[in-house]
């Protein structure tokens, strides 16, 4: 059995007072843990999401080719691009839907207005002046979630540049950035979801002038919308409580049984005690020892055996010798044969007396010897 098994047993007896308080405190956490996390975890309050809907407006837009170029053919339609050429496509055409979904049913009525706006708009955002005009007007009664309502609108490009560029020298050119953009306004009114709903939303596509061409983006805008209500649910134990707590648990009982049932084999024999001694004695003093082999005329003498490798060593250094190590270990002086008998691991030493550290004079001669064998 290795040493460390013997000091960890030797640590368990000595302080088996103070392990058996410290695994009683140990279950007593762990099974709080546990509780708490198996038994009783309490209550948290969250917000959960009862039924949403959403209302969705988009633009789409295409340009027809209708002037003579050396890149596109006439008659040409090109959809859906940011950037049209003035000069080979100036009447872009197009149409904006709107449809809404929701996820228990519903039943809309739903207006759209679309209008042509221009305006100028000056340092932070301020509006200088702005005109309005409608364009196209829909109506439809009872619109069910995923079903869609269209209108089309008609952008001559030339014809609103031209037009922004009046309106701004009629008002004398006020400071200002000239814009223009089809302004979609949708209202509903109806049931979503089993609840009353009234809403206006507004959806712009705005359109620019960069050197000989107009630009459109396509513009998809989504409103969510959502009815929540507040529950109470069983609050969620986090590793500490579910996984930590048992552990804890497990080891505290697992301890306090091995304690009980394990006690008496825990505790050291006499024979025990010596070799864990032992074992400390030969790490402390390894600079002491010196290992050789003694000639069989050696174990002629007349031989005192000593009670340690301890007190054996303590000899040595008061009479000026070395402890020499040949299996067992040796002291030579005045003509006797001092030794000390390792344990072995079955515990037997064989019929040692005994010399121990008092039994060395001051004065380097040993002052009492128990019993000294002839051999």
């Amino acid at each position: 059995m290795g040493q460390w098994w013997l000091r960890v047993r030797s640590v368990v007896d000595s302080h088996a007072s103070v392990l058996v308080i410290a695994l009683l405190v140990l279950g007593l956490l762990g099974g709080w843990l546990t509780y708490a996390a198996y038994v009783d975890p309490g209550t948290r309050t969250v917000e959960r999401t009862v039924s949403s809907w959403s209302m969705t407006g988009e633009y789409n837009h295409s340009a027809t080719v209708t002037e003579p170029n050396p890149v596109v053919e006439v008659g040409t339609t090109q959809s859906g691009r940011p950037l049209y050429l003035l000069s080979t496509s100036p009447v872009a055409n197009g149409t904006f839907t709107f449809r809404y979904g929701a996820s228990d049913g519903g039943q809309l009525d739903v207006d759209i207005v679309e209008r042509r706006v221009v305006r100028s708009v000056g340092t932070g955002a301020t509006e200088v002046w702005r005109q309005s005009e409608e364009l196209q007007t829909r109506s439809q009664n009872a619109v069910a979630p995923g079903s869609t309502v269209s209108v089309p609108f008609s952008i001559d490009a030339p014809a609103v540049k031209n037009r922004t560029e009046r309106i701004a020298t009629e008002l004398g050119n006020p400071p200002g950035d000239p814009q223009f953009a089809i302004v979609t306004t949708v209202t509903v009114d109806g049931t979503v979801n089993g609840r009353e709903v009234q809403r206006t939303e507004s959806v712009t596509l705005p359109v620019t002038f960069e050197n000989g061409a107009y630009r459109l983006n396509a513009t998809t805008a989504t409103q969510q919308f959502q009815t929540t209500e507040t529950v109470t649910v069983p609050a969620q134990p986090g590793p500490l409580r579910s996984v930590v707590g048992p552990a804890l648990l497990a080891v505290a009982l697992l301890g306090l049984a091995g304690l009980t049932t394990r006690g008496r084999a825990l505790t050291l024999t006499p024979t025990e005690h010596e070799r864990l001694r032992y074992g400390d004695e030969r790490e402390t003093l390894d600079e002491w020892i010196h290992e050789m082999t003694l000639p069989d005329s050696v174990y002629e003498r007349r031989t005192v055996h000593a009670a340690s490798l301890g007190s054996l060593v303590d000899f040595a250094i008061d009479t000026n010798n070395s402890v020499i190590q040949d299996g067992n270990y040796y002291v030579l002086h005045d003509g006797l044969l001092y030794t000390y008998e390792p344990p072995t691991d079955t515990g037997s030493r064989g019929t040692n007396s005994t010399l121990s550290g008092d039994a060395v004079a001051t004065d380097g001669e040993p002052s009492a010897v128990e019993s000294v064998d002839d051999t």
